[in-house]
């Protein structure tokens, strides 16, 4: 499945021109690279919890000991950096975000807070994503374990249909800000459970999970279709939209991982989009505050004014975080990594 990587990649690149560029903020492309992300989460991870649940039904393993791993795994390979990250910012004062803010951040409670101001702020806006996906790691590996084999498909696909739902009651309630209608968790179970119908299908058996490939192609297809319409015939809310994006996303990872073949597949196997996405997480925590951290070492220097705004400057933010991305994955997470999995291999040789 490497050329998921090479979707992380893509993603964190459509969320780089979203808030480096007007033309990609105005385009919506950081939402894209977000669902993009979402999707190819929900895959992975419902895929550990179905693995989790065979070791249940063999007798492997115990269910408090499955939830116990699975957090713990989640905890070594997302807050190291994440802390870290609040630490600096609680450190550099008011420059980056206000001070009480942190608390909620700290809390993975971002998208709440932004719900409650109405409107994005501060340097650490695009937590709100982070905080959506641990609110579904809360519930939904209870969903996976608890719920029985014929029930968990029809559950998933409700979830989907909910979270347009959900979006257009808050906006009919008169919340018409993204930040108010689009950051809670069941609004964007669309995108994550299309991720999780993935990951169970892959699990079916062969002629099951054919025809459900098939229609997901198909629904691919006129999600494209009805995309471009919409975008032709004037503008249109991101409520709906945002659904058309997952169906399409779900039918590019669910390629991606078997392996696309042609130009597509060689452009998602491309080593620097794949090292891009190895190390994707750490430039989406790291990348707001590059422009000002760039543009303050360029005004020390006095640089021309045309390498302080335009093409240029854009080059020197994605280098300077691909490089601080590079080092973090070096430094602090694949250590914090690779720690957590000698952890589980010496436990494995404790019980066998």
């Amino acid at each position: 499945m490497v050329q998921l990587d090479g979707l992380r990649g893509i993603a964190v690149t459509l969320v780089l021109f979203h808030h480096w560029t007007s033309w990609g903020f105005n385009a919506g492309l950081g939402n894209l690279g977000v669902q993009l992300f979402f999707v190819i989460s929900g895959f992975l991870i419902t895929g550990i919890l179905l693995d989790e649940r065979v070791r249940l039904s063999e007798g492997q393993q115990r269910l408090g000991r499955a939830l116990k791993n699975f957090h713990f795994n989640r905890v070594a390979r997302l807050w190291p950096i994440y802390f870290l990250t609040l630490a600096a910012v609680a450190l550099a004062g008011t420059r980056f975000a206000p001070p009480q803010d942190l608390f909620w951040h700290a809390l993975f409670a971002s998208n709440f807070l932004f719900l409650t101001k109405g409107e994005f702020g501060g340097d650490l806006s695009h937590f709100w994503t982070l905080a959506v996906e641990q609110q579904f790691y809360l519930f939904w590996p209870l969903v996976v374990l608890f719920v029985p084999p014929r029930r968990l498909e029809p559950i998933t696909v409700l979830l989907v249909l909910l979270a347009p739902l959900l979006r257009w009651a808050l906006y009919l309630s008169g919340l018409h800000n993204f930040a108010e209608f689009n950051t809670l968790p069941f609004a964007n179970t669309d995108s994550l459970c299309m991720g999780a119908l993935i990951a169970q299908w892959h699990r079916f058996d062969p002629n099951s999970a054919e025809v459900r490939y098939k229609l997901l192609s198909g629904a691919a297809v006129a999600a494209a279709v009805i995309l471009v319409l919409i975008r032709a015939t004037g503008p249109s809310l991101e409520i709906f939209e945002q659904t058309l994006y997952a169906v399409a996303f779900a039918w590019i990872v669910m390629g991606a991982s078997t392996g696309i073949r042609g130009l597509a597949g060689r452009v998602l196997s491309f080593p620097p989009l794949l090292w891009i996405g190895l190390v994707s997480y750490g430039i989406y925590i790291y990348h707001m505050f590059m422009p000002r951290v760039v543009g303050s070492a360029l005004r020390t220097f006095a640089a021309p004014d045309a390498v302080q705004n335009g093409p240029i400057f854009f080059i020197l933010c994605a280098i300077s975080t691909i490089i601080l991305a590079t080092m973090s994955w070096m430094m602090v997470e694949k250590p914090v990594i690779n720690w957590r999995r000698s952890l589980r291999l010496r436990r494995s040789a404790r019980t066998s």
